[in-house]
């Protein structure tokens, strides 16, 4: 059986598969949810810009906007940072910007900055 991620939000855990889509609360699988499917990224995986990690930091913040928040909710955000943060792993590094997008249409958008900049969960016309 593979490992998944685990994350915690609001001081509880979950289980992210990023096979599946979903996230589920650790030890509770009448808790679940489906996560947004993620779109190709623009730019190969061996192209040099291709580094980013996805890795919140005090140095790197992790930042929602109040749209994004209020339309997909804390937990369906940190599970999908948990699915970029295991393709970078995978790949040494992915695009800035990556996309997912739920059954329904919405996209939520997730953008690296560079040295001394964040990392911003937000909706396409917040951008």
């Amino acid at each position: 059986m593979p490992e998944y991620p685990v994350i915690a939000v609001n001081g509880t855990g979950y289980v992210v598969d990023p096979v599946r889509r979903t996230i589920q609360e650790h030890g509770n699988p009448d808790n679940c949810l489906k996560l947004p499917a993620l779109k190709p990224q623009e730019i190969p995986f061996d192209h040099p810009q291709s580094s980013n990690r996805f890795r919140p930091s005090a140095q790197k913040p992790l930042l929602m906007t109040p749209g994004v928040s209020q339309q997909f909710g804390d937990i369906v955000i940190c599970g999908c940072l948990a699915v970029l943060q295991e393709l970078a792993d995978r790949h040494a590094g992915i695009d800035y910007l990556q996309v997912f997008q739920d059954d329904r249409g919405n996209r939520l958008c997730f953008i690296e900055d560079g040295e001394g900049g964040a990392i911003t969960a937000l909706l396409p016309d917040e951008y």
